[in-house]
C-alpha cells in the first residue's frame, strides 16, 4: 500500500506568487527516512520552476543519498549529457542553455536524470523476476514484405546460407534491418506477437500473415496484407538485461520508480495542494 498520508490542517504557502517571504520556513512539506523538505527551500526555487517538479528534484537528490550513489558518477553523467548537448548544437548552445536557464541549470537537470537512470536500474534489479515475467522479453529481427511470395523466398534463401539482411534486401527491403528487443507490451503485430512470446529456442519464422487496417480523413476504411518474417535470435532475457533494462528505461513511467522509493523509505507527502498537483501529474500518486 502507498504511504502517502496527507495531513489537511497543514497550509504549504501563504500567498507565494504575490509574496516574497513563507510562513514557518523550515517547516517540512515532505519528510522520510533521511529525506525533507522545507517550505523555505521550496520556495527559494518555485516562482523559476515547475512546481511539481521542483519536490521531484528534490526527492531525486535525497534518494541518491539514501541509495549510496556515487556523487562523482553523477557528476561524470552529467558533464556528458552537457558535452553532447554542446556538440549538437554547436554555435547555438549559448542560446539554447539561456531558455533553460543557463548552462548551471542545465547541468543541474543532467544531475538529476543520472539519478533517475541509476536509480531505475536499481529498481529493475529489484524487481527483475516479475518484470521478466511481465513483458517476457526476446530478441529478433523483424521485417515484413507486401506479398507472401516475396516473404516465402527470402525465408528460403536464409535456410540456404544466405544472411537475414540480404535476403530481405534481394526481396526489395529498403530499410535498415535491426536486431532489437521486442515484448508482450510492444507496439507490433499481434500476430507476430505470438510467434515471439510462443518461442522457446532461436528460430526462423514461418510467413505471418498480419491484415493492417486503417482509416482516411474522409472516414473510409482499408486494408493491407502484410507478410512478416521475423528472426528470433535470443529467448534467454539474462543474456541481454542491459538492452532490456534500456527497453523498460523508455517504457516504464518515472513516477512508476519514484514511487517505489517513496514506499521503500515511508516518504510522506505532508501538504494537500502538495499532494493534489503530485497526483494530478504523476498518476501513480493517487
Amino acid at each position: 500500500m502507498k504511504k502517502l498520508i496527507v495531513l489537511l490542517c497543514l497550509i504549504l504557502l501563504s500567498g507565494c506568487a504575490a509574496k516574497t517571504s513563507v510562513s514557518d520556513p523550515s517547516a517540512s512539506i515532505i519528510s522520510g527516512d533521511g529525506v525533507s523538505l522545507s517550505k523555505q527551500a521550496f520556495f527559494e526555487n518555485l516562482k523559476n520552476n515547475d512546481y511539481t517538479q521542483i519536490i521531484v528534484n528534490n526527492l531525486f537528490k535525497d534518494l541518491a543519498t539514501l541509495e549510496n550513489i556515487d556523487e562523482n558518477t553523477i557528476n561524470e553523467q552529467a558533464e556528458a549529457s552537457l558535452e553532447e548537448v554542446k556538440e549538437q548544437y554547436g554555435s547555438s548552445y549559448d542560446k539554447v542553455a539561456s531558455y533553460y536557464g543557463g548552462e548551471d541549470v542545465l547541468l543541474e537537470s543532467f544531475k538529476i536524470d543520472a539519478i533517475a537512470g541509476i536509480l531505475a536500474d536499481s529498481y529493475f534489479d529489484a524487481n527483475q523476476e516479475e518484470l521478466l515475467e511481465e513483458y517476457k522479453p526476446v530478441k529478433a529481427k523483424i521485417i515484413y514484405l507486401d506479398t507472401r511470395e516475396k516473404a516465402e523466398a527470402m525465408i528460403e534463401e536464409i535456410k540456404n546460407g544466405t544472411s537475414y539482411e540480404m535476403a530481405a534486401a534481394h526481396q526489395g527491403y529498403g530499410s535498415e534491418v535491426e536486431e532489437k528487443v521486442y515484448t508482450d507490451k510492444s507496439d507490433i503485430s499481434l500476430e507476430v506477437k505470438s510467434v515471439l512470446q510462443s518461442a522457446d529456442e532461436p528460430m526462423l519464422s514461418s510467413v505471418i500473415l498480419s491484415v493492417v487496417s486503417a482509416t482516411d480523413s474522409e472516414g473510409n476504411t482499408t486494408s493491407e496484407d502484410r507478410y512478416y518474417v521475423a528472426d528470433i535470435t535470443n529467448v534467454d532475457p539474462t543474456t541481454f538485461m542491459d538492452e532490456f533494462y534500456d527497453y523498460l528505461a523508455s517504457e516504464i513511467d518515472t513516477a512508476d520508480i519514484l514511487n517505489y522509493y517513496m514506499v521503500k523509505y515511508d516518504i510522506e507527502v505532508y501538504d494537500q495542494r502538495t499532494y493534489e498537483l503530485m497526483s494530478k501529474t504523476y498518476e501513480e500518486f493517487k
